[in-house]
């Protein structure tokens, strides 16, 4: 696994997907916006998505003592499944991916990481909530997750901050009615089939995932900063 210096998660899939985090001050959100946020034709989404996280103020706020700074957006990004050693940085003589091996000369890469409960819905249960399976005790067969438990995911934390949040991909969890519409205002889970026709078209679940996780950033909110949970 892959983590930013800033904020989130990122794994990688088939597509070779190319995430740049950047720091953006409140005077130059609108600014990096326009500027990552260009149109695309759909397979361009497979080199670029750009996320603009903030951080940090512009050169010179520094004096102003008082101007607060901006909450960062965030887009977690989440593959199912890879091995650890599935990354050409990893040393793997088989699988390339480039894209991957350019993030981590960006980023950080950590060699002794593991995770908790190496089974999907467990470990989606766990993401979302920060609790190990033994604590929220969802897997398969098990009944949804509760409300009580969800009400601390860090999307229904996230959005009574005034994020917009949004989730796109395998959302891979049951959960109980009304939870998912308190966790996200815009909903787009998908995971089978692979292959999909549209407009007499076959395509791939990654490209399809892809134009979805564009349009949630083209109309997100401009007032409001944004989560984005993508899944491939």
């Amino acid at each position: 696994m892959i983590l930013s210096p800033v904020c989130g998660f990122f794994v990688d899939r088939m597509c070779f997907l190319r995430i740049l985090w950047l720091m953006k001050s409140s005077e130059n959100q609108e600014q990096q916006k326009n500027k990552f946020l260009i149109p695309m034709k759909r397979r361009d989404f497979v080199k670029t998505l750009g996320a603009c996280a903030a951080a940090l103020a512009a050169p010179g706020c520094a004096r102003r003592r008082t101007l607060e700074p901006s909450p960062p957006n965030i887009i977690l990004i989440v593959t199912d499944d890879q091995r650890y050693d599935a990354l050409g940085c990893a040393g793997n003589p088989i699988i390339h991916t480039p894209v991957m091996d350019d993030l981590v000369s960006r980023g950080i890469r950590f060699e002794k990481a593991f995770v908790t409960t190496p089974i999907c819905t467990a470990s989606r249960a766990s993401i979302f909530t920060g609790l190990y399976e033994r604590s929220h005790g969802y897997t398969f067969t098990k009944p949804p997750l509760s409300s009580a438990l969800m009400d601390k995911s860090y999307p229904y934390l996230l959005r009574r901050a005034g994020y917009h949040t949004g989730l796109v991909g395998k959302f891979g969890i049951k959960v109980q009615d009304g939870v998912v519409n308190a966790m996200f205002d815009r909903f787009r889970s998908t995971a089978y089939p692979y292959f999909k026709e549209e407009d007499g078209e076959k395509r791939h679940l990654t490209d399809i995932h892809g134009d979805l996780a564009l349009s949630f950033l083209r109309e997100r909110p401009n007032d409001r900063p944004f989560c984005l949970s993508l899944s491939f």
